[in-house]
């Protein structure tokens, strides 16, 4: 059983302000990423923070999985 792997980059667009919480706007992201993945049969392997500004995650780095076809 071979696995196949595909990485994101998830990040708000628009400018940044500093101290800003980006989490509703990442959430939402996310949220409209993975559900349109999950159809071609993508699961989530990992999600790391890519860039801390300030305190507030910035930018994710998802990582998927599905069966190799």
């Amino acid at each position: 059983m071979c696995k196949e792997y595909l990485v994101r980059i998830v990040e708000p667009s628009g400018m940044r302000i500093k101290g800003d919480d980006y989490s509703a706007q990442l959430s939402k992201i996310l949220t409209a990423e993975l559900n349109s993945l999950s159809k071609e049969g993508w699961s989530v392997s990992s999600v790391f923070p890519s860039m801390i500004s300030n305190g507030c995650v910035v930018k994710l780095l998802v990582t998927l999985e599905r069966e190799k076809q």
